[in-house]
C-alpha cells in the first residue's frame, strides 16, 4: 500500500478532511501534482479539536512527490502583522497532531511548516517567525514565508 493511500485510510472515519484544493479567504496553494499529494483540511479533520477557539494551522499536506516524503503544515493569512507568536502556536500543533496522532503514523520525518500571506508583513514579524521554527521529531524546522499562490514545488 502506498504512502498517500495508507494516510487517506487513516483518514476515512474524518467527515471530509481529505481535500482538492487548499484555499482559504482568497490565499491558495497549488498542488501541480495532486495524486502525489494528500490535503487534509484540518477544520474537518477529527484529529484536531472542533473547538474554534483552539490553535490549529489550516492544511496538513503529505507531499510524496519525491523519494523522501514531508509533511507540509500550512497557515494562510491576510497579513503578518503583528500576531507571529500566535502563528508560530497554530504550526507547532500541527506538527504536533502529525507526530502524535495515530492518523498521522505513516513514517514521514520531514516537516515543512509554511506561513503563506495574501498582504503585507512587518520585517519585525518576519524576523521572529524565522527565528522560533516548529519542533517535529527532534529537530527545529525553520519557517517559510510565501505569498499566496505559490506552487507546492516552490517550497523547498
Amino acid at each position: 500500500m502506498s504512502l498517500l493511500q495508507s494516510l487517506c485510510d487513516l483518514h476515512r472515519t474524518c467527515n471530509s478532511c481529505q481535500v482538492r484544493r487548499c484555499s482559504k479567504e482568497g490565499c491558495e496553494l497549488l498542488l501541480e501534482e495532486p495524486s502525489q499529494v494528500v490535503c487534509i483540511d484540518v477544520d474537518r479533520c477529527a484529529a484536531f479539536s472542533p473547538n474554534p477557539e483552539e490553535k490549529k494551522p489550516d492544511y496538513i499536506i503529505l507531499d510524496a512527490r519525491n523519494t523522501d516524503p514531508r509533511w507540509v503544515v500550512v497557515e494562510m493569512k491576510t497579513q503578518i502583522r503583528g500576531h507571529p507568536e500566535e502563528i508560530v502556536e497554530q504550526l507547532q500543533e500541527g506538527a504536533r497532531v502529525v507526530a502524535e496522532d495515530r492518523r498521522f503514523a505513516v513514517g514521514v520525518k520531514r516537516l515543512a511548516p509554511v506561513v503563506l500571506r495574501k498582504k503585507g508583513a512587518h520585517s519585525q514579524d518576519l524576523k521572529v517567525l524565522q527565528k522560533k521554527g516548529v519542533d517535529f521529531q527532534g529537530k527545529r524546522w525553520p519557517i517559510l514565508v510565501f505569498r499566496c499562490g505559490i506552487y507546492i514545488t516552490e517550497i523547498r
